[in-house]
């Protein structure tokens, strides 16, 4: 059989408004920053989508394909070319010509071809189509049948910096969910199956050099709503948190009189009962008194606690007191009992107790003493009955 000349003018067609994306200005005297997070990304809808990714295509390439070709002398399987936007790409492609040999007329020929940016993410493609072709003079040439290029599965988005990026999703029914996306070389690749989502796109960026505010190593977060592609409005929070450690008093003797006494009075959390499970435990009261404004001289020293609980639960009670940067030679510390007293009043236990306790002259800020009571009701709420990190062990 002899070998035919193929000879095919090549005709792609894919209709799509074109479009400017402008992105941030680059100031680096002040204002925008190298490397600022655009103020809006083309992600609102499918359509957006598709706009931006024709805006971005100024590469196209495409592939002949048939198990009857022979390579040969001068032949052209391949065409690519670029132009300074999708149109001019498609009128370059559907201008060039292929041009190789077959042995076998009868089999069917393909043409499969896509439109990339500038780093080679494909935008559109097709599938392998099957042209038509029609013999005249001994040459086989392809009928002027539009070939249609979709929308990739991605939309890739340029994003300065960006390392990471994730889509909080926000379903019908309200249920949310979150999807990890993919982010290389400062692109984000953008599912093109997302339009009009309700939802949000963080996207991490690492800033190695900094910038206005930014620490040099620093990673900052941009959130985008999903439905508008625009910059999700932000609100700071700020302000002093309060804590406290549960069953525990601190008081400091500055603005005292000389001659006056330290008092400090809570109620305090009961001891757990019954225990709930063997990590269910309520701390045992403690105290610091800063004492500082007498170096030198005794200070009275009194806490006084009122515990909602019966006096047989709570059980023995002692106190001790003790300044921990007054160590002896051994690098022990000197504990100092505290005068105890407890009256019941229904079901409330009030305990008192009473120190006397100085100022170190040689530490600076004053002496910090440390008190602790070892009540019985609070000890004997059990420890574990097995270690937690033992799943086989059985109480």
């Amino acid at each position: 059989m002899k070998a035919i000349r193929v000879i095919l003018s090549l005709a792609l067609i894919f209709l799509a408004p074109t479009i400017s994306i402008a992105g941030p200005s680059v100031q680096p005297d002040g204002g925008a920053y190298e490397g600022e997070p655009p103020a809006s990304l083309p992600i609102a809808s499918k359509a957006m989508q598709k706009a931006f990714n024709w805006s971005e295509a100024h590469h196209g390439y495409a592939y002949i394909w048939s198990e009857s070709l022979l390579t040969s002398f001068g032949e052209i399987r391949n065409i690519n070319v670029t132009g300074k936007n999708a149109d001019d790409v498609l009128k370059k492609l559907s201008s060039s010509s292929f041009q190789t040999r077959t042995y076998d007329k009868s089999k069917p020929v393909y043409i499969w071809s896509y439109l990339s940016n500038d780093d080679g993410d494909q935008l559109f493609q097709s599938n392998f189509a099957e042209v038509k072709l029609i013999e005249k003079a001994g040459v086989l040439t392809i009928q002027s049948t539009p070939i249609e290029l979709q929308m990739a599965g991605y939309t890739p988005i340029e994003f300065p910096n960006a390392v990471s990026a994730r889509i909080e999703h926000v379903g019908a029914n309200g249920e949310k969910w979150e999807e990890e996306l993919q982010v290389y070389n400062g692109k984000i690749y953008y599912p093109s199956q997302y339009g009009r989502t309700d939802g949000t796109l963080i996207v991490t960026s690492y800033y190695p050099l900094g910038g206005p505010a930014i620490t040099p190593g620093e990673s900052l977060d941009t959130a985008y709503d999903l439905s508008t592609g625009d910059k999700s409005p932000t609100t700071l929070i700020a302000g002093n948190p309060s804590m406290a450690i549960e069953n525990h008093l601190y008081a400091t003797d500055v603005g005292y009189a000389s001659a006056s006494q330290l008092i400090v009075s809570k109620r305090m959390i009961p001891p757990v009962d019954p225990i709930v499970d063997q990590w269910t435990i309520v701390a045992p009261p403690t105290a610091m008194f800063n004492v500082n404004s007498t170096p030198g001289k005794k200070r009275v020293c009194k806490v006084s606690m009122t515990i909602k609980s019966s006096a047989t639960k709570l059980g023995v009670v002692k106190a001790w007191a003790y300044d921990p940067n007054r160590t002896a030679a051994d690098g022990t510390v000197q504990e100092l009992g505290g005068t105890i007293t407890t009256s019941v009043s229904g079901q409330d236990v009030l305990i008192t107790s009473t120190w006397n306790l100085d100022n170190d002259v040689n530490t600076a800020g004053g002496s910090d003493w440390i008190v602790y009571f070892e009540i019985d009701g609070y000890e004997v709420q059990g420890p574990p009955t097995a270690p937690y990190y033992d799943s086989d062990a059985k109480s």
